[in-house]
């Protein structure tokens, strides 16, 4: 085959591609203390303080009703944005919160694709959204829903954030496995949202 530079293997077969944790080297000090700045910066400002207080006094009162919200709970937080309902979480007492969007937002939230969900079968005790567009503005909020029920455990709850104008029926009809066990209105950052708790 003339053309063509011979085929080398290298000793090392690499698996990833990344390299391996024991080579990873810590960020800089500089990037730490970005990091802490801009998450003081964050959680000092008040529209973060009343998205915080408001998850805490009208969205999670019937999940602690429910026993969802412990401290042992393990909670995925889908569409996390800037992380406002993962540091509510946090206040709350709960340990254990994974939470993904399409973009990264370190330290608090990873990028993952909702529709394709990154955990094993029954790995949530509760997955959680406070965004409306979470589902609605989903380009396949059929996936979404399919992959939310195939992570929460059996006896867990799926609690989305949806549009007041969407009838609760349609949202209903996408999941499959669950039925809607609260519904309730809501005001989050100025505006109306209905919570449906599967």
């Amino acid at each position: 085959m003339k053309g063509f530079p011979p085929f080398r293997t290298s000793r090392r077969l690499r698996t990833s591609l990344h390299p391996p944790l024991a080579a990873r080297r810590p960020p800089p000090h500089h990037l730490l203390r970005l990091h802490h700045h801009l998450r003081t910066s964050l959680h000092s400002s008040a529209r973060w303080r009343r998205r915080s207080v408001a998850l805490a006094s009208s969205v999670f009162p019937p999940l602690h009703g429910l026993r969802l919200l412990v401290g042992s709970s393990r909670v995925l937080c889908l569409a996390a944005g800037a992380g406002h309902a993962v540091d509510a979480l946090h206040a709350e007492g709960v340990r254990h919160v994974t939470r993904i969007d399409l973009v990264d937002f370190p330290p608090l939230v990873r990028r993952a694709d909702p529709h394709h969900l990154p955990f094993s079968d029954g790995s949530f005790d509760l997955v959680f959204s406070n965004d409306p567009a979470g589902v609605s503005g989903a380009l396949f909020p059929s996936r979404i829903a399919a992959d939310a029920e195939r992570t929460v455990r059996v006896g867990g709850a799926i609690a989305l954030a949806v549009d007041r104008h969407l009838d609760p029926a349609a949202v209903a009809t996408l999941f499959k496995r669950s039925r809607i066990v609260l519904l309730r209105d809501v005001t989050l950052d100025g505006s109306q949202v209905r919570m449906l708790i599967f």
